[in-house]
């Protein structure tokens, strides 16, 4: 297995950035993460947080080759279909991500806090977003690892 890198925290975000941007800049960004070599769990981390959802499935099939090994082949559903083709998704749920975490990655502090900070951003935003309580203006929870 090929070994791949590790990213760190201010390429991350400049990387997220990028994602983030125009599509000259999201392009651009491609180019960068595959002239990087990066583990698959940053790919998943700036698709999950960065891409918009119209832009998430064509950012990861930039990548698609990665996924055909484990751990990641295990997020890998193939949905059956009665009348046409069958699709296949990715599961890159937050549950799949822990869980792929604390097997392959539990001495990795970086992705462990990267994981940390981008659930708490997601969950601190959801609920800001979709409640009436002006009171609460961040909410953390505890990982259990």
């Amino acid at each position: 297995m090929e070994v791949l890198n590790k990213i760190l925290p201010s390429e991350y975000i400049s990387l997220k950035k990028m994602l983030g941007s125009s599509s000259e800049d999201q392009s651009i960004c491609v180019e960068n993460i595959k002239n990087l070599n990066l583990d698959p769990i940053y790919i998943v981390f700036l698709a999950k947080t960065a891409c918009s959802l119209n832009y998430r499935e064509e950012f990861l099939s930039n990548f698609k080759d990665i996924f055909e090994e484990e751990p990641w082949l295990s997020t890998k559903k193939v949905i059956r279909s009665r009348w046409g083709n069958d699709s296949t998704v990715f599961d890159f749920s937050w549950e799949m991500i822990h869980s792929i975490i604390k097997k392959h990655y539990s001495n990795d502090s970086f992705v462990i806090r990267l994981f940390t900070t981008e659930f708490n951003n997601q969950v601190s935003n959801e609920i800001i977003a979709n409640t009436t309580w002006k009171f609460v203006s961040k909410v953390n929870c505890e990982i259990i690892w």
